[in-house]
């Protein structure tokens, strides 16, 4: 069903309705449930608390969905890591690498807050999988220094 604006002046108190205004009076909110170009958007505070279930939905469906309900490591979540690969200078927005060239780090600072150092904490099997790389990190070698970003698991 598609949305049809109904003028004001077509709707006269004490006379008939024109068809093709009763036909849209009643394709109207089938347009507007639809989401249909030009229909009223329905808002949030239409709905009730509980209204809306996640089985009325698939959320997994989603791309890029971040799932704060998992286990660290699993599809979807996020982690900051350091790269480190034989060879490799950099990892750059967008690519992916596997989870084993990963070490799970955070940034050290003195107190002028100056960056002093990236502390890692060694290979965990929670790091398996690919990873997509949410910025870029250098990388310095295994054991050499390097940089952190945001990566998100994908497989």
């Amino acid at each position: 069903m598609s949305w049809t604006d109904i003028p004001d002046s077509v709707l006269e108190p004490n006379k008939p309705i024109r068809s093709v205004d009763g036909l849209a009076l009643r394709d109207n909110p089938i347009a507007i449930a639809n989401g249909e170009p030009g229909a009223p958007k329905i808002q949030n505070a239409a709905y009730a608390g509980g209204s809306i279930t996640s089985d009325k939905f698939d959320v997994a469906s989603i791309e890029g969905w971040i799932w704060f309900d998992r286990p660290a490591g699993g599809i979807g979540t996020m982690g900051l890591f350091s790269y480190e690969s034989f060879g490799a200078t950099a990892i750059l927005f967008g690519q992916t690498v596997a989870g084993s060239t990963l070490n799970p780090s955070g940034a050290q600072f003195d107190n002028l807050d100056n960056i002093t150092g990236i502390s890692g904490t060694g290979f965990p099997e929670s790091i398996a999988g690919t990873w997509r790389c949410l910025g870029m990190a250098s990388s310095g070698g295994t054991g050499a220094g390097g940089s952190v970003s945001l990566f998100q698991r994908i497989a």
